[in-house]
Parts: structure tokens; sequence; C-alpha cells
């Protein structure tokens, strides 16, 4: 399980990297989501299996909803 809280900076890395992992092959998207985990999110805590791709969007509603929050120093 990751984190629940993150700074403005990591959130725009998690952005940036949901942006990259969209239109990639496979293995692709395994690197990319080694790198979400090393900043502690995992999409596996947000979403059901059987749901689709986890995007931006979600993020966004989960920002919304304060299941996600940001704490800058």
């Amino acid at each position: 399980m990751g984190r629940i809280e993150f700074t403005s900076e990591e959130i725009a890395q998690v952005r940036e990297l949901l942006r990259e992992k969209r239109p990639s092959d496979p293995e692709h998207q395994k690197r990319v989501r080694s790198k979400m985990r090393r900043l502690d999110f995992y999409i596996s805590d947000f979403m059901d299996s059987g749901e689709g791709p986890f995007s931006e969007s979600d993020l966004d509603a989960l920002l919304t909803r304060g299941t996600i929050k940001i704490v800058d120093p």
C-alpha cells in the first residue's frame, strides 16, 4: 500500500508518468508503473480489478474527492 498524501511536485510527476504510460507497449508501461511505485503511488490502491486503465482523469477525481491529498511543506 502506498501513500495518500503527496506534494504538488509528486502529483505532477505521477500525472506525467500517466501520460507517458498511456500510448506505450506493455513493457514500457511496466517501467512507468515502477517509477510510480518509487513515489509510493500504486494504481492498484485506487482501482478495482476489471476497471479500465487508470488515467489522469481518475487522478483528478481522487484529488477532487479528497482520497488523495496535496500537502506542500
